[in-house]
């Protein structure tokens, strides 16, 4: 049996235990730069929207719809401002006065005494009322009115009577009053008095139906060009 030689067998295995797989390259890690454009947002597709979502999209950025809604509101606040002249008027007022007032009773007699005698008095009044405009034309008026008036007198006497004074016992007092005035003839009636009032509510009427219809109009004609975009959807398929 003829042998094979060794030598370059032996070769061949150190030459293969020699070699070593190569070592993995470590990732790259790459920061992005401030300036670097952004990635775009993803487009949303407006054929997926629903009937309800596309009336409400179209009401929200109408013209018109928000026209109307502005007009609405004015003509609310004209209501307002109408009502209020016939709304409860509060009036007050106060007055405080003090006043002393002395006399030498030798001017009168010069046999009395040099003592001098006088008066003082304090005062405190008060007044609140209310008022209220009718539509009718008439108008109704409330009256409080409490004071306070205190006196202090004080006499030194003479020859023949002894010195004497005198205060106010119940210096509080208070009127209630009320009236009403109503013209019989002229302006009379609601119609004559309340006449701006009565032309805002109608005003404030007509634009809430105004507002109303401009919804409907929109919401027509979205529907309408909805199923329209649907139906060519369709008919292209």
């Amino acid at each position: 049996m003829a042998r094979l030689p060794i030598f370059p067998a032996l070769l061949v295995a150190f030459s293969l235990v020699a070699q070593t797989a190569p070592k993995p390259e470590a990732p790259k890690l790459t920061m992005p730069r401030a300036d670097a454009p952004k990635p775009a947002a993803p487009k949303v597709d407006a054929s997926h929207l629903t009937l309800q979502q596309a009336i409400e999209a179209s009401l929200m950025n109408n013209l018109q719809v928000q026209i109307s809604a502005e007009t609405r509101n004015v003509s609310v606040a004209g209501v307002l401002v109408n009502q209020g002249a016939f709304d409860w008027q509060l009036t007050s007022g106060l007055n405080i006065g003090w006043s002393k007032t002395t006399y030498d009773q030798r001017l009168i007699n010069p046999l009395f005494p040099t003592e001098t005698g006088g008066q003082t008095t304090d005062t405190r009044n008060l007044t609140v009322g209310l008022s209220k405009p009718t539509e009718y034309g008439g108008n109704l008026q409330l009256t409080y009115n409490p004071t306070f008036n205190y006196s202090s007198y004080y006499s030194p006497g003479t020859l023949t009577t002894p010195p004497s004074t005198a205060n106010t016992l119940t210096p509080y007092q208070g009127f209630l009053s009320a009236s009403f005035t109503q013209s019989l003839l002229r302006n009379f009636g609601r119609d004559t008095a309340a006449s701006n009032l009565i032309v805002a509510q109608y005003g404030s009427k007509a634009a809430d139906y105004a507002f109303q219809l401009a919804i409907i109009n929109q919401t027509a004609t979205t529907e309408a060009a909805y199923w329209a975009v649907v139906f060519a959807k369709l008919d292209l398929e």
